[in-house]
Order: C-alpha cells, then structure tokens, then sequence
C-alpha cells in the first residue's frame, strides 16, 4: 500500500528483532488528515485527532485503520511541526489513551490484539520517531517519552506491562562537564528494544539504549540501564541480573504442558539470533 513500504526500514534500520512482523495492510482503510475538518470521520473508531494550526497542503498525518475496530479511545494530538506522521492501527482493540506528535515524519504502528486494549501515552517531540507495539502486547498503564530526531522505541509481540510504567530512550535534557562542556548523557543508539514475551512488572523504568531478552522479567519499581539477557529475571535499581532460564505465563498456575509451550514459543521465535 503506498505510503506504507518502507515502515520496516524506518523503524528496525539495521537491527533485527525477533517478533516483529509488520501488519498485513490490504484490509487496512486510509484517512488523509490535512485538517481538523478531516479528523471527523475517525470518530467512529473512537480516535479523537486534534489538529494545532490551519489547514495544510501536504498531509499532516495518515492513518490505516482496521475497518473491524472497536471504540479505542484514542487522542491523538498533532501539534508544532507536525507533518507527513503515519499511523497504523491494526486488529479490532489495540492502543488507547494519548499520542502526541510533535515532530516532522514520524511513525506509530500498533499490531493490536483481538481481546483487549492497552493504555498509554506515547510522546514525540521530534522529528523521525517512531513507536512500534507488537501483535497481542497488553498494558496497563505506560509512557514513553521520545525527544531527539529519530529516536525509537520498539515492543515485540506478546510482551505484558503492570501499571505506571516508563521507557524512556532520552533524558530529555542534558548532563554536562563543565571544563570540557561535553554533554555525558547523550543516546548513543536512541531506541529502546523489548523482544518477544517480556513482562515488566509495575513501577518500571526504562532507560536509553536497553534491549531486554525475550522472555524475560523485570520485577517491580526497577530501573533498567543496560541490556538484560533472554530468559532471565532482572530486579532492583538499578535492575541487576538475578536468574537465568526462566520465563512467565498470563496463567496464575500454568500446567506443564502450557509451560513447554512457553519455551517451545521462545526457541521458534527466536531461531534466527543467538540466545
């Protein structure tokens, strides 16, 4: 579908990620906003998109939306430089809550789920950011903050989030030395990764540059600064490995069989990379 087939490209780039399929968009309906006029007809699918400023020549945003969806209860807010913002949202439930746009080109696709939807606040303020929440991912309760042109923050499929929760792939303002007046906490790959089947637990927060395994468990109020491995558990603050060769269930009491399953759904999925 035009406009649509570089989405991977922009936001993967170089860096594979297991668990990522892009949605199949022939189903998908397209909307053209280039003014509040035009954000209307999205009403029926409960996505109240606010328009800042006058009408404008070239889209400000375009929107593919499953044509099955439920009320999402969605605001997205499309505000300062705002341009050329493409939005995918796939399945009947999906992503709720707010979205602002605030920079040139940027890109949010939400694989959805067919139960259920999830509630955040994605935030970016500049150019070239993007926002990817994988096929089946819940949550409860999440924010992102996206401040630096191109900075990313990608969810693969069947990850679980608590409530109040943070993943932030900026500090969003700068630490200096003042002899050298070089900045010390720049982004140096400005994206944050979850791969497949992650579970963050409630109070979370996600620093810049982190990968976190799939399979893995972040345990609550932790503060994760540093890649965590497939499989594991990471607690504390700052979140330290504590445990290898484990994983987790949407099941209180998972059987044995549900519990091959998890592992049988971790080695498939993650075939092509080194565990």
């Amino acid at each position: 579908m035009d406009g649509l087939a570089d989405l991977h490209r922009v936001i993967f780039r170089d860096e594979p990620v297991p668990g990522c399929a892009m949605p199949e968009v022939g189903h998908l309906r397209p909307f053209e906003i280039r003014s509040a006029e035009d954000a209307a007809a999205l009403r029926e699918f409960g996505i109240d998109v606010v328009v800042d400023g006058a009408a404008s020549e070239i889209p400000i945003a375009t929107l593919w939306i499953d044509p099955g969806s439920r009320k999402r209860d969605l605001r997205i807010n499309l505000r300062g430089n705002a341009t050329r913002a493409r939005i995918v949202l796939d399945q009947p439930f999906g992503l709720s809550g707010t979205v602002l746009i605030h920079g040139r080109d940027c890109v949010l696709v939400d694989c959805g789920h067919p139960e259920r939807g999830s509630k955040v606040v994605v935030n970016m303020w500049t150019d070239g950011c993007a926002f990817y929440w994988g096929r089946g991912c819940t949550g409860n309760g999440i924010i992102t903050e996206m401040k630096g042109d191109g900075q990313r923050v990608i969810v693969a499929e069947d990850c679980m989030f608590a409530t109040d929760i943070s993943i932030r792939p900026t500090d969003m303002h700068a630490m200096f030395d003042l002899a050298s007046k070089e900045v010390l906490n720049g982004s140096k790959l400005g994206r944050v990764i979850l791969e497949p089947h992650v579970w963050i637990g409630q109070g979370v927060l996600v620093t810049k540059d982190v990968r976190i395994g799939a399979g893995s468990i972040i345990g609550a109020d932790a503060i994760v600064t540093r890649d965590v491995p497939r499989r594991s558990l990471a607690v504390g603050a700052p979140a330290r490995h504590r445990r290898s060769g484990v994983s987790w269930s949407r099941q209180l009491t998972p059987s044995k069989r549900d519990m091959e399953q998890v592992e049988q759904y971790l080695d498939d999925i993650c075939a092509d990379r080194e565990a």
